[in-house]
């Protein structure tokens, strides 16, 4: 089955191939093209530049993965590869490898065994793609053959030959309607415009000088750092911030203030970096149980002074706190995001960080959230009482509702608790103001209940040794219509030696706030100690002292994936509704969708600095032990 699976990935990625390489490569020029980077080909000034060194070793990973045999045996898969398109693609390859005398694993270990780059050149529509063969008597051979073939294809469809021969004075360009395409020796180019494939051309002649991005100091600079790096990627993406921001086509990083309260908190820190930077890179690396993405960029501790220090800590060293940390949930959670920020600090820089309508909105909800705690200044006094940090929690359990007098109120939607996390300055002082807060808040969101005729919340407040609890408690009619999402939820706070802990599931509130306090916060941007995104029990790893773990975000997804079968039936009605799907049509996509989400077994994000770097990395893990097809489904 895995080999089968296989050779299908391996037809379309030869597929691909083909029909990239094939118009262009038989352009007759015989000049040998020195051993240079595909960089060397470029200008100076290109936007983005990605590549493959090694595409032959790329396809057979993904022909080998098995994560990707298995993708090809769902069952919303399985029918594509015996339709009709899929059938007309097999006998144009048989084709194309009957033509070339090799068969497509051959085709792509000799046309790009030597590199494969795309690039972004400044202007609209200004895209290149580079390939570097192995063997330059079989691309031409290769180019010879796949020219008569499309020129045939032409023919029998009652078509001119799509493309014509232009001479220049650095030799001759195939032009297309819509590109143009050019070899000399083992270089073949593809352009959006024939002047960048006529560049390309004089690039690859000995005698051209013209300054070149390989030669440029930042790529330079980066690429030493790139092979210095242990690991080589399986591909890399680099990119020119400095002409990205000249072109106005990233228009983020070049704004001094933000329109979104939200995107500043998440990514203020860092588009500021980026902003300030002349190069970033993203490098890509694939492995049998995980797909990984890792950006870089260069980061110096002044980008923390002033306004974004709230985001990067002092001197750049805030770290990711851990109130509750990973692993100490036995039933698992659904999402776990942890991350330094200064939120008094924060509220404190807004004037020099957002719009003046943002401004003025949150000047606002300052006046307001100022009333509800008893006339103290919100970002000052209330926001400024928490350490920085901050933890997020979604439950891998659906909610519960705390009625001990009715059994049945644990019915309705299937919704997971969620909880904000953080810790106290001064837990004496602030407790009693949340606890009043919070009563409040239940009053106002009562009232709205009661005038829409939902029922309300009976809150029980107390006092208890080091803190306070407020648990609320729906009122359950007897009629009451138990699929409304009101009775999924029960806001509730607790505060416990100053661990502070508001969520929507009064049982998980008040687990969370009863697990033992860890022997060292994350908080203390001293530390040397970070917290590990791969140590499943979120204790201290033996990360570098000079190396602080700024944001942690990890989903697990198969729990996730079980709270959606939890929920079934409402996907199934919202299929319905909006597709106007039968059903059992709705039933049928809907279980498709699940079963291509097991795939995954987790995403994790982390975002670190260094002395001298800003480090972002996404890391898809990818399943191992999903269920056979028809099989009993995994239970939450």
């Amino acid at each position: 089955m895995m080999t089968v699976g296989c050779c299908r990935l391996g037809l379309l990625v030869a597929w691909i191939l083909a029909n990239f390489v094939s118009p262009a490569i038989a352009l007759g020029l015989e000049q040998h093209a020195d051993d240079r980077s595909l960089a060397a080909y470029l200008p100076s000034d290109t936007v983005l530049y990605l590549e493959i060194s090694q595409p032959e070793a790329v396809v057979q990973k993904l022909v080998q993965h098995p994560t990707v045999a298995q993708a090809l045996e769902l069952d919303a898969v399985k029918p594509n590869l015996r339709g009709p398109q899929y059938l007309a693609f097999r006998a144009g390859l048989s084709l194309i490898e009957a033509s070339l005398g090799a068969e497509w694993p051959k085709l792509v270990a000799d046309l790009g065994g030597e590199g494969i780059a795309i690039a972004a050149l400044p202007g609209e529509n200004r895209f290149v793609a580079l390939l570097q063969a192995r063997d330059e008597a079989k691309l031409k051979k290769a180019a010879e053959a796949l020219l008569n073939l499309s020129a045939m294809d032409a023919k029998n469809n009652g078509r001119q030959t799509p493309w014509r021969i232009e001479e220049r004075e650095a030799g001759k360009i195939a032009v297309f309607d819509e590109f143009a395409m050019a070899r000399r020796g083992k270089i073949l180019a593809v352009a959006t415009r024939t002047e960048d494939a006529e560049y390309i051309l004089k690039s690859s002649s000995n005698h051209h000088a013209a300054k070149n991005l390989a030669e440029s100091p930042d790529f330079r600079s980066f690429y030493q750092e790139l092979r210095e790096d242990q690991g080589a990627p399986d591909s890399w993406l680099w990119i020119n911030l400095a002409s990205l921001r000249a072109t106005g086509t990233a228009p983020a990083l070049t704004r001094s203030v933000s329109d979104n309260a939200a995107a500043e908190l998440i990514f203020g820190g860092l588009l500021a970096s980026l902003g300030a930077n002349d190069w970033a890179l993203v490098k890509l690396f694939i492995h049998e149980t995980s797909i990984r993405l890792e950006g870089v960029t260069r980061f110096d501790s002044e980008f923390a002074v002033g306004r974004r220090e709230y985001w990067f800590g002092a001197n750049g060293q805030g770290t990711v706190p851990t109130w509750i940390p990973l692993g100490l949930q036995s039933d698992g959670m659904a999402m776990q995001l942890a991350t330094y920020r200064d939120l008094g600090q924060w509220w404190l820089s807004k004037e020099s960080l957002y719009t003046d309508s943002v401004v003025a909105e949150l000047v606002q909800a300052d006046s307001q959230l100022s009333t509800v705690f008893g006339g103290l200044d919100f970002g000052g006094e209330v926001l400024g009482a928490f350490q920085p940090g901050v933890q997020i929690l979604v439950s891998g359990q659906p909610s519960t509702i705390v009625d001990e007098s009715n059994p049945s109120s644990n019915r309705g939607l299937h919704i997971p608790g969620f909880a904000i996390v953080g810790q106290l300055r001064e837990p004496r002082q602030m407790t009693r103001r949340f606890k009043v807060a919070f009563q409040s808040v239940l009053g106002f969101v009562n009232l709205g209940l009661a005038q829409n005729g939902l029922p309300q919340y009976d809150v029980d407040t107390r006092t208890i040794e080091n803190g306070c609890e407020c648990i609320s408690r729906i009122w359950i009619e007897d009629d009451a219509d138990l699929e409304s999402p009101v009775y999924s939820f029960s806001p509730s706070l607790v505060i416990k030696d100053g661990r502070f802990v508001l969520g929507s599931d009064a049982a998980w509130v008040k687990k969370l706030a009863d697990l033992p306090k860890p022997t060292t916060t994350g908080s203390d941007t001293n530390s040397d100690a970070v917290a590990d995104p791969s140590n499943d029990k979120g204790g201290a790893s033996t990360a570098p002292t000079d190396s602080h773990l700024n944001t942690h975000l990890n989903l697990d997804w198969q729990v996730i994936v079980n709270l959606l079968r939890l929920n079934r039936d409402a996907l199934v009605a919202q299929n319905m509704i909006e597709n106007g799907n039968s059903r059992e049509t709705a039933g049928r996509e809907v279980d498709h969708l699940l079963q291509a989400l097991e795939l995954v077994d987790g995403v994790d994000v982390t975002i670190d600095t260094t002395p001298h770097h800003l480090r972002t990395r996404l890391e898809l893990l990818l399943s191992r032990d999903l269920p056979p097809h028809g099989s009993e489904q995994r239970q939450p």
